[in-house]
């Protein structure tokens, strides 16, 4: 039939792996992602227990995670798979419940996701390092809303240099740390650096919380700076 050899070609021609399962979990069908991706052949694969290639501690789950697409007919989740070689990738998976004639079975969509993870870990790096400076840097850094003008968090630094906790800097905006007399150097100070006409506002007045004044160099930048 027509529907069928578009099935067979969709299936095939995927950029996914793809199992089909019976109701015992064994695989009745692959397309060649499926078999290449895993390092086996065809031949290989078919009528094996799909947990047969999946690690010791995902394959106890995979009861479980049948019951689940039983009782709701759909699941996506992520596990890992083991290569003929024996490495091991992580994958996305996407099961759903089907009918195959008159008997219950499974269709499988498997992605490989190792470069998600291996950016993922990468981005988890980098947020580390930025942390790392955030809270070493000498400088006080401090994170402004820039539309309600209140502060969002600032780094030990900024927090030292000003008396406040970071808790009690997030009550707080920035007219709370400029004397109202300042307020027009303050302004244009800011004006001139968000047009580019300087790069950092010089000598700007910041009122600390025991009342005393401290004079800054402030460069915004998205993020805001003192010196």
């Amino acid at each position: 039939m027509v529907g069928d050899e578009i099935f067979h070609d969709l299936f095939e021609l995927a950029a996914d792996a793809m199992f089909i399962l019976d109701q015992d979990r064994v695989i009745k069908e692959i397309n060649q992602v499926a078999y290449e991706q895993l390092g086996y052949t065809k031949d290989e694969m078919l009528g094996r227990n799909v947990s047969d290639f999946f690690p010791p501690q995902d394959a106890a789950l995979t009861k479980s995670r049948f019951s689940k697409i039983q009782n709701h007919g759909y699941l996506i989740y992520e596990s890992a798979m083991i290569r003929k070689d024996g490495s091991v990738f992580p994958v996305e998976i996407g099961n759903r419940a089907i009918d195959l004639g008159e008997q219950k079975a499974y269709f499988a969509v498997v992605r490989d996701i190792s470069e998600r993870r291996q950016s993922e870990a990468k981005l988890h790096q980098l947020e580390e390092t930025l942390h790392a400076i955030f809270d070493g840097t000498l400088d006080g850094i401090c994170l402004v809303n820039a539309k309600t003008l209140q502060f969002e968090t600032g780094n030990p630094a900024f927090c030292s240099m000003i008396g406040y906790s970071p808790e009690e800097l997030t009550q707080l905006g920035l007219r709370d740390f400029h004397r109202e007399q300042d307020l027009p150097y303050v302004i244009e100070q800011f004006e001139k650096s968000s047009c580019g006409e300087i790069q950092i506002a010089t000598d700007i007045p910041v009122k600390c919380k025991d009342g005393s004044v401290l004079y800054v160099d402030i460069k915004p930048n998205g993020t805001s700076s003192a010196r």
